[in-house]
């Protein structure tokens, strides 16, 4: 038995390392498939209904996709990808299920999920002083591009620590070093979206973010304060090619909103430097014009599984000399679910976040650390599903936290 719970954590955190490390997807599915597997042949394997209820909407989404397919002429290949794409969160959260169930306590996963996301972070901090070793002239954009755009799991185990949810068993100097390689780490990212969703994600996981009315007083700050920072970025100019790697980081912040949100038509698709400004806003309005094109079912059901957005141009987007012109994945989750299984799928997905959220609303422990953390994982999804393809981000690792926190939660109910 210890044999193998102690397989089984070593292939767990192998699966974080790889989602998060190494740029492959066939090599997530595969070792996903396999510790899955082996989950399920172990002794007293069994998922309570609960649980499958909350996987349910996922499950839906990939039926309809699926569904779609088969209506459509589209190349097996491309059916195959966005079948184990739209799969692998359903996956993951089985497996933080059953990985969780098998640990049995709360501490030991959390000091799993700490500990794995210190390795990176002494990785990451390795990789920065290499970098600036060897560089001739310091530029943000391309740093990023050589050690790394961001880690979630760092960004948890940083929230889970300010939070208090785990420190029994660590030291307070101990979890002093590991706070502060964390938040080195953290820092040397530059991104604007772990910098926002550390402090959504920890007011939650601190219970600050609940609707009473302490909630709604930070709510109600946190509003007036982003406000007031936007009205400042706003009111200054900031060179999109300044030398200052802050103007590079204020730059994208003021970006944020616009790369989102804005219309195709209030930019010039022919200027590339604007274009990639709103890149994200450019493949989304593409995808909504292509469902126009279709029609009244594609909107209803979506255009399934396999089926690719046109760019009308052929983007810089792989090692390709000739680039890419149709894409399969999105930034705006909640266009790429409406894209594969239209305002059905849409639906399925809200009510994936809904049921989590009542999960949390529902427990008998609303107030405890746990509840607080499925409240904070929904309003993580909920905000990254609008710029990183949310639940459906290929190197999204969190399914497998919610997994192993909704069997918690569970337990103790």
């Amino acid at each position: 038995m210890v044999k193998n719970l102690f397989l089984f954590k070593t292939l767990f955190v192998l699966l974080l390392v790889v989602s998060l490390l190494f740029d492959s997807f066939e090599a997530v599915i595969i070792l996903s498939f396999l510790l899955f597997i082996l989950l399920l042949s172990s002794s007293k394997t069994f998922i309570s209904i609960n649980f499958l209820n909350n996987l349910s909407p996922l499950i839906g989404i990939l039926l309809i996709a699926i569904l779609g397919a088969f209506f459509r002429k589209s190349d097996f290949i491309f059916i195959l990808k966005d079948f184990l794409y739209i799969l692998k969160p359903v996956l993951f959260l089985l497996i933080g299920y059953l990985i969780s169930k098998k640990i049995n306590d709360r501490n030991t996963f959390f000091k799993i999920i700490i500990f794995t996301a210190t390795g990176f972070a002494v990785y990451h901090i390795f990789q920065f002083l290499i970098y600036i070793s060897q560089m001739s002239s310091f530029s943000m954009n391309n740093m990023r591009s050589a050690i790394g755009t961001d880690n979630f799991l760092e960004l948890f185990a940083l929230a889970i620590i300010i939070s208090k949810t785990q420190h029994e068993g660590l030291t307070i100097k101990y979890l002093r070093l590991i706070t502060i390689v964390l938040a080195i780490s953290f820092l040397l990212y530059f991104s604007r979206t772990m910098f926002a969703l550390i402090i959504i994600v920890s007011l939650a996981f601190l219970g600050y973010l609940r609707i009473s009315k302490k909630g709604l007083r930070y709510i109600f700050l946190g509003l007036i304060s982003l406000a007031l920072f936007y009205t400042y970025l706003f009111s200054v100019n900031i060179p999109r090619d300044s030398n200052s790697t802050l103007d590079n980081f204020l730059y994208k912040l003021k970006l944020a909103p616009a790369e989102i949100f804005i219309s195709q038509e209030s930019f010039d698709i022919s200027n590339h430097a604007q274009l990639w400004d709103h890149w994200r806003a450019y493949e989304a309005s593409k995808a909504i014009s292509q469902l126009n094109e279709q029609g009244i079912v594609a909107w209803s059901l979506g255009l399934g599984a396999g089926s690719l957005v046109d760019l009308d141009f052929y983007a810089p987007l792989s090692d390709d000399p000739k680039g890419m012109r149709y894409i399969s994945i999105l930034h705006n989750g909640y266009v790429f679910v409406l894209y594969k299984t239209g305002v059905l799928g849409v639906m399925f997905y809200l009510l994936f976040i809904l049921g989590n959220y009542l999960a949390y609303k529902k427990s008998k422990f609303r107030n405890s650390p746990l509840a607080n953390m499925i409240f904070g994982i929904v309003l993580f999804y909920i905000s990254t599903s609008l710029v990183i393809n949310g639940i459906y981000n290929l190197s999204d690792i969190t399914t497998l936290l919610l997994g192993g926190i909704l069997f918690l939660i569970q337990r103790n109910q």
